[in-house]
């Protein structure tokens, strides 16, 4: 069944009707159309197959017909346009998904091509777990000689490890039970009439760490990560460079709208959540750019919203010492303890 506009024919209604895939792909274009070719190529290499792929975004027809129709595409398809933010992109996909299961991914990442056989078997093997994550390793814009950090998979149970640690990560590393989404959605009356909202619109490029701490809140799904890299995350260089202020203000706005799903433990919290991310963007920076000053400045600031940062991430040690530490470690000069490396890791 393939769609590229926004009119289901009856005969693609039978069609649907005797060839519902287990799963559905939702491709996000989020400013990383470029890419696109590379991302689905990954996708349609999957070892699994019973899947469909909606590609939605700001667009999406321009910007993504022309990718699809070069490729030697076998799965149903569906290509949606949609307002701007990764967020509506996902709930415009949740809304014409088919499948038993979601997956996400965004444009410019990609898959090992053993990902969603994985996640399958991981949420068959386990009726009770909701949410099925893996490892993810960063990687420039450019190519995937930059890899800078990985998400290190644990039982994500806690509120705290998901907003502090970002324990699950970015969303196209997850493969979910449709019943999560239909558990956790919400009614929005707005432009576009009466709609069902699963991740929440108002929340730029935190909407995924917001709806996994829904899930942990207030479902009884479990959710669990598969410790190996499953997922190359491309890294939004421009965003990272140019719009750091952004990037807390972002943060922020996060901390603001968990206040209502666990009052107490984003109290407790929620100034070490936004500490985590400043020694985020300073591995970031020590990775990509070699900008040293600009290292120190965000774990000064790290450390000035919440002293616990270093006891948390580096056991301790002087803003001093963990930048050279971090600095050396993108060089290959420094062996580090099993303590070390987990804390730079877990700091992401």
């Amino acid at each position: 069944m393939h769609i590229v506009n926004n009119a289901i024919t009856p005969k693609d209604q039978q069609l649907a009707i005797f060839s519902t895939p287990l799963l559905s792909v939702i491709v996000t274009l989020d400013g990383n159309a470029r890419f696109l070719s590379q991302c689905l190529q990954s996708v349609i290499a999957q070892s699994f197959t019973d899947y469909e792929i909606i590609v939605v975004g700001p667009d999406a027809l321009n910007r993504s017909t022309n990718v699809i129709s070069s490729l030697n595409i076998h799965q149903s398809y569906v290509i949606k346009n949609c307002g701007a933010g990764e967020a509506r992109a996902r709930n415009t996909g949740i809304a014409h998904a088919r499948g038993e299961l979601v997956a996400f991914i965004n444009a410019g990442d990609v898959w090992t091509t053993d990902k969603l056989d994985k996640h399958v078997f991981h949420l068959t093997a386990n009726p009770s777990l909701g949410v099925s994550y893996s490892e993810s390793e960063c990687i420039s814009y450019c190519d995937f000689s930059k890899a800078y950090r990985k998400y290190r998979p644990e039982t994500a149970g806690k509120l705290e490890n998901i907003l502090c640690e970002n324990a699950i990560g970015n969303a196209s590393g997850v493969v979910m039970r449709r019943e999560v989404l239909k558990d956790l959605q919400e009614i929005s009356c707005g432009a576009q009439g009466v709609e069902q909202v699963y991740f929440d619109e108002q929340l730029n490029y935190t909407d995924d760490i917001h709806f996994w701490m829904r899930v942990t809140t207030a479902s009884d799904w479990g959710i669990e990560g598969l410790n190996e890299v499953l997922t190359w995350r491309r890294v939004q260089v421009e965003l990272v460079s140019k719009e750091l202020v952004q990037h807390f203000e972002h943060w922020e706005q996060l901390v603001k709208h968990c206040q209502s799903l666990d009052p107490i433990v984003v109290n407790e919290v929620g100034s070490l959540a936004i500490a985590y991310r400043c020694v985020e963007l300073a591995q970031y920076y020590a990775s990509q750019l070699a900008e040293e000053h600009t290292v120190k400045a965000l774990l000064n600031r790290a450390y000035q919203l919440d002293r616990r940062i270093l006891n948390k991430t580096f056991g301790g040690k002087s803003i001093d010492k963990v930048m050279g530490i971090i600095c050396r470690r993108q060089l290959g000069q420094v062996n580090e303890s099993p303590d070390e490396r987990r804390g730079l890791s877990r700091a992401a």
